[in-house]
C-alpha cells in the first residue's frame, strides 16, 4: 500500500466517535456478567461451568475496550477514555497507563525488532538461536504461559520506568496508579462482596481468558516481515505488513 492508497480509503471511512455503540457494549457486558453470577447459584455444576466460559467472554471484551481507550477511539474525550479504561482494567488485569504507553510504542516501532517492546522476547530467541523449553511445553499443552508473563511486564512496568530514568514524573505516576487501581480494586471487591468476587468464582474462567488472549496476541505477527535499527520503521499506511 503506497501513501496515496491509504489517504484515499481514510477519506472514503468515517472516524466519528459514536458513543452509542460503546455504551451498547458496556451494558451487554454487565449484563453478562450478572447472567454468569445467576449461573453459578442457579444452575448447579453446569451452570458454574458455563459462568467461567461468560465470565472469559466478559474479560475479553473488557481488553478490548481497554484497548480502545488506549487508542482514544473509545470517547473523543481523553479524560473519558482514560476514566473508561481504569473501570475496566481490574476486568482484564491489564493496568490502563502501562498498557498504553507500551502499546503507543508498540506502534511507533511496529515489525522493528530491536525497538517494539512487545518483540523483545522474539528478539533474545532469534539471538540465541532457540525458544526456551518451558515455552515451548506451555504452547503444546494450552498453558497460557506468554499470556501470564505479558501481565507481569505491565504489572512490573513501573519498576522497569524507575530503573531506566527515562521516564517523566507523571508518567511514574500515572504507571503506578495504574497499577495500584487494578489490584486495589479487586481486594476492595473481594472484602465488600467476598461470596461473589473470589478465586473459587473466578480461578477457571481468568485461566480462559488468559488462553483467549495468547490465541489472539501472540501469533498475530508471526512469520511477518520485521526491520532492525533505531531509524527503520514502517510508515503508518504500511503496518498491515507486519500484522
Amino acid at each position: 500500500m503506497e501513501r496515496s492508497d491509504y489517504i484515499a480509503i481514510k477519506k472514503s471511512l468515517s472516524f466519528d466517535r459514536t458513543l452509542l455503540p460503546n455504551v451498547g457494549i458496556l451494558g451487554l457486558d454487565i449484563s453478562l456478567f450478572v447472567f454468569g453470577f445467576w449461573l453459578i447459584t442457579n444452575a448447579g455444576v453446569i451452570g458454574f461451568i458455563l459462568s467461567q466460559f461468560v465470565f472469559a467472554v466478559v474479560f475479553f471484551h473488557c481488553f478490548a475496550i481497554l484497548h480502545d481507550c488506549g487508542h482514544g477511539n473509545f470517547h473523543k474525550n481523553k479524560t473519558v477514555n482514560s476514566l473508561v479504561g481504569h473501570l475496566v482494567s481490574p476486568f482484564c488485569l491489564m493496568p490502563f497507563f502501562p498498557w498504553k504507553m507500551i502499546h503507543d510504542e508498540h506502534h511507533k516501532w511496529t515489525g522493528n525488532i530491536d525497538r517494539d517492546p512487545t518483540m523483545s522476547f522474539l528478539k533474545r530467541c532469534r539471538e540465541s538461536g532457540k525458544v526456551p523449553w518451558i515455552a515451548n511445553l506451555a504452547w503444546r499443552t494450552w498453558v497460557p504461559l506468554a499470556a501470564l508473563a505479558q501481565h507481569f511486564v505491565f504489572w512490573g512496568y513501573p519498576v522497569k520506568l524507575l530503573i531506566e530514568k527515562r521516564a517523566t514524573k507523571q508518567q511514574i505516576f500515572q504507571s503506578c496508579f495504574s497499577v495500584s487501581f487494578v489490584f486495589l480494586s479487586i481486594a476492595l471487591l473481594n472484602l465488600t462482596l467476598p461470596t461473589l468476587f473470589n478465586v473459587h468464582n473466578f480461578g477457571l474462567s481468568v485461566l480462559i481468558y488468559l488462553v483467549l488472549v495468547e490465541l489472539i496476541n501472540l501469533p498475530h505477527h508471526s512469520d511477518s516481515p520485521t526491520v532492525s535499527g533505531d531509524q527503520k520503521r514502517f510508515k503508518l499506511w504500511q503496518q498491515h505488513a507486519t500484522t
